[in-house]
């Protein structure tokens, strides 16, 4: 019989009211908004599941190739029976009699093949676009990632370049309705997965992102599906193991829990069981290599093993859903899961990861609907400190008896909502839940206009050595990470918080600043000189916002906004070390000590606007024919340095340049390159403003020179940044319709080793006016350009002026590419020792470029203009790539 409780479950937290209204819907006009009525309380923003998905929600599934589901399937099926699988892959239930290296533990992540197979039986698909609330995108990202070795950010990936072509619908306006599937931990997906608005992951996700959804991680077991598990009750009673643990001691925590009770088991040292605790104690220590796992013993036997245990202490792991899988099969199998509680300055203070890790809620899956802490035991790490080393279980066997059978009523009343019924069943099972939170979701994220935040938290990693008669097969090494949620979250403006409204501040020092900074570039100073060159100077301002209210309403302003929270306190692990003679646990929750030097400082958020596009020139009468004359409007983006008082001067010289280098390029071809009407504006960003921000990341800038406050790095992160945003804010106005486009974006990303030696006041410092010679000779020269017909303006097509590189440095944009989108570098090999110092290229460019990955290069901190070019040249068309070599 089932396990299952009788009694119906309940939101254990008030779910609000929510109005129902039409979702949105393609018209012949494009896409247009969702209107959501949210009723708040107590000031949180609750999933709204007050009605059902069942009867709300229609569903379309793109078709996409058999590369992106069903062949990584059988892959995984095929990679797994050669070694030893006598299971397939989520097709049926299924427990392995074997240990299978790899693809054991990698298991868990199938639950996007069951989802995928649940959603299309539901009855709720939809094959007209237009009838649609969410888009499913059929890609098993988690099955491609751990074909390629699980890596950080799947950087094995081949599949994730292609995917957005295929999603045809998918846009700025649609994005929050496009259903990803990645049922694998957050930051093992890749990057451009990561950043879609609606994921299903294993978490953790930032602040709650109601779009990012923690789902249970799959448990195929047979034994543990309803209908075949046992009968609960009697088996409570009867459970012959006092104590099960399994898993591999690779780090501290894990390390001194599992010495703890192995020494209770073998009665060594003061390690004996309280009076009327009775029972079997078993510990399987799973060793790991390279190459195999190695210890612990066929699943079928530890499933037997959990379901007749009473007890099951679950260590932290690498992710933060509480020692991950293991977590869930304890559960399932009946057995109440012991856990660690570790202090942490996010949301509910509580977390099951490390010090200063995800809380409780932004870790494991319908925190809404299951009260986690309710089903567990909590031991405080603090308890592992005990001199004589037997604190967890001390701590852990001193709970009544009375509070264990309520916690494993709870355990039984909610174990069937965190799994997946491979059967017809019409009972509510995870995937119901899931669900609901898509439901939900997509509801929440379709509030207010459609602009986006993007939240960016590079995730440090160090290693640390295990003291050698303390290694028990962790390879010598614990693996320390900065954090386990998204590296990169996007969510509507309207949804957005800044990170500091999540930290609880207690114990924190004041860093000076308080609230959120936003800086958005102005222009300061615009210009024309006679010959119709225009020129417009931005400079950096900032915005010092003192409530959540302003924030929201400046941020609103731009299509696109990129955030971060400086100090952002990330975790702390502990450590083994030495303690006189003895081989210790060291803790580090001295930094949650008010009263130590090493306490965190408090962080506040800084936000990054996209610069606003250049107001294009009104079309113009011809007087010859009285026929509209469209001009041929050219943007060239660079960036200066202290130049606001000497700035005329240079444009004045800037405009006899540009009209000597088109007579010249006239006088030697006998066709006209140029239409009569052509028009040049120059957009200079003063960047020497940048090393006033605070240093490191995606809107950092160069170092300051403490004699004239004159950037004099090589390459600045800042600067370089100047011209992703600039071109994402282009994209974005397309995506929006916009016909104030540039015909041709000439940018200018010359670093200062790249044309001097020496300091500068702006890119031309050295040779200022011949670059434009030959960016102009380039384009239009004989047998080049003839942009005075359309035909060259709808082209794709591609002018570089580069020079060698100007450093070792200067050849990493292919790595970078490779590392943060996932894909073998598209830039050819003779482009390898050019660094760019003049790109120019088509409107027609502008609009191929794809949005996901220009937002992504505008987050992070992409240092190179090779990188820029990387972007660029993918979408050129083959041989119309023109080549001036810097000598």
């Amino acid at each position: 019989s089932s396990c299952l409780h009788p009694k119906a479950i309940t939101h254990h937290s008030r779910a609000p009211a929510i109005s129902k209204m039409p979702c949105d819907r393609i018209d012949s006009r494009g896409w247009t908004s969702c209107l959501v009525v949210v009723v708040f309380l107590s000031g949180k923003v609750f999933f709204a599941a007050a009605e059902s998905w069942q009867s709300n929600l229609r569903i379309f599934v793109y078709n996409l190739p058999k590369a992106f589901n069903d062949d990584l399937v059988h892959r995984t099926e095929e990679a797994a029976r050669a070694k030893g699988s006598v299971c397939d892959y989520m097709q049926t239930p299924c427990s392995e009699t074997g240990m299978v290296p790899k693809f054991a533990g990698a298991r868990q992540f199938g639950a996007e093949v069951v989802i995928l197979r649940k959603i299309r039986a539901s009855g709720l698909v939809v094959h007209d676009p237009g009838l649609a609330d969410i888009f499913v995108v059929p890609y098993f990202a988690a099955a491609d990632c751990v074909l390629g070795g699980h890596h950080w950010r799947c950087i094995s990936s081949v599949l994730i370049q292609e995917l957005f072509v295929h999603l045809k619908y998918y846009g700025q306006f649609t994005r929050h309705r496009h259903l990803f599937l990645g049922t694998a931990d957050i930051h093992s997906m890749p990057l451009l997965i990561q950043a879609q608005p609606l994921l299903l992951s294993l978490g953790a996700r930032w602040m709650g992102h109601p779009g990012h959804i923690i789902v249970p991680p799959m448990v195929a077991e047979a034994d543990l599906q309803p209908g075949a598990f046992i009968n609960c009750t009697a088996v409570v009673e009867n459970r012959d193991i006092l104590l099960w643990v399994a898993g591999t001691p690779n780090n501290a925590v894990r390390m001194m829990l599992f010495n703890n009770i192995i020494d209770v088991s073998k009665g060594r040292g003061a390690g004996t069981l309280p009076p009327g605790e009775k029972g079997r104690i078993i510990v399987h220590v799973a060793g790991r290599d390279v190459q195999q796992q190695k210890g612990p013993p066929p699943p079928t036997q530890m499933v037997r093993e959990m379901t007749h245990a009473q007890l099951c202490p679950v260590p932290p792991a690498e992710n933060s859903n509480a020692g991950t899988k293991r977590l869930f099969d304890v559960v399932l199998a009946g057995c109440l899961p012991i856990v660690v509680a570790f202090p942490t300055h996010w949301g509910s203070e509580v977390s099951w990861w490390r010090f200063n890790g995800a809380p409780i809620e932004w870790s494991l899956p319908f925190p809404n609907v299951i009260d986690w802490r309710r089903l567990v035991i909590e031991v405080p790490v603090e308890a592992l400190e005990d001199s004589q080393g037997i604190g967890f279980l001390k701590a852990a066997l001193a709970v009544p008896e009375e509070i264990r059978r309520a916690k494993r009523e709870y355990l039984m009343e909610v174990r069937q909502l965190l799994l997946y019924d491979f059967s017809a069943s019409a009972g509510r099972d995870a995937f119901s839940l899931v669900m609901e939170e898509i439901y939900s979701a997509v509801r929440l994220l379709g509030i207010g206009p459609r602009a986006y935040v993007c939240d960016m938290h590079m995730r440090s990693f160090k290693e640390r050595d295990f003291p050698d008669q303390w290694d028990h097969g962790a390879n010598g090494r614990q693996k320390e990470w900065g954090h386990t949620w998204t590296e990169v979250s996007v969510l509507p403006v309207a949804l957005w918080r800044s990170g500091k409204s999540e930290v609880h501040e207690r114990g924190m020092k004041d860093g000076g600043v308080r609230g959120t900074r936003v800086q958005q570039y102005k222009t300061t100073k615009e210009f024309s000189t006679e010959d119709g060159i225009r020129f417009l100077l931005r400079e950096l301002d900032i915005i010092q916002s003192s409530s959540h209210t302003q924030d929201i309403e400046t941020l609103m302003t731009s299509p696109f906004a990129f955030c971060r929270l400086i100090h952002q306190s990330h975790a702390c692990h502990d450590y083994m070390g030495q303690h006189g003679t003895f081989t210790s646990l060291f803790l580090c929750n001295l930094q949650m000590n008010p009263d130590s030097p090493e306490r965190f400082d408090r962080p506040w958020a800084l936000c990054r606007l996209l610069p606003p596009t250049v107001p294009r020139s009104p079309v113009t009468l011809s007087s010859a024919i009285g026929e509209v004359e469209r001009p041929l409007e050219f943007e060239l983006v660079t960036y200066l340095c202290n130049i606001s008082n000497g700035v005329d001067g240079d444009v004045e010289d800037l405009s006899s340049t540009w009209g000597r280098a088109w007579a010249k390029v006239k006088a030697e071809t006998t066709a006209n390159p140029m239409p009569r009407n052509s028009q040049l504006s120059i957009v200079g960003y003063e960047a020497c403003a940048l090393a006033d921000a605070p240093s490191g990341g995606a809107m950092a800038g160069g170092k300051q020179d403490d004699d004239r406050g004159k950037a004099k790095t090589k390459r600045d992160d800042g600067i370089t940044k100047l011209f992703f945003q600039h071109m994402l804010g282009l994209i974005h106005s397309a995506q929006h319709g916009s016909s104030g486009l540039p015909d041709v974006i000439m940018l200018m990303p010359a670093t200062l080793s790249a044309l001097s030696s020496t300091e500068w006041r702006n890119p031309f410092a050295m040779q200022p006016w011949h670059l434009l010679k030959v960016a102009a000779s380039t384009m239009l020269g004989p047998g080049r350009l003839e942009l005075a017909g359309d035909s060259e303006r709808d082209s794709r097509w591609l002018v570089l002026v580069a020079s060698e590189p100007a450093d070792d440095d200067e050849k990493d944009g292919c790595a970078q590419y490779t590392n943060y989108f996932n894909s073998k570098c598209p830039l050819p090999l003779e482009f390898a020792a050019m660094t760019p110092i003049l790109i120019a290229f088509p409107r027609a460019v502008l609009l191929s470029l794809r949005l996901e990955e220009w937002e992504l290069a505008a987050s992070f901190p992409l240092d190179t203009s090779k990188l820029l070019l990387t972007l660029l040249h993918r979408t050129v068309d083959p041989g119309r790539v023109f080549v001036h070599q810097w000598r």
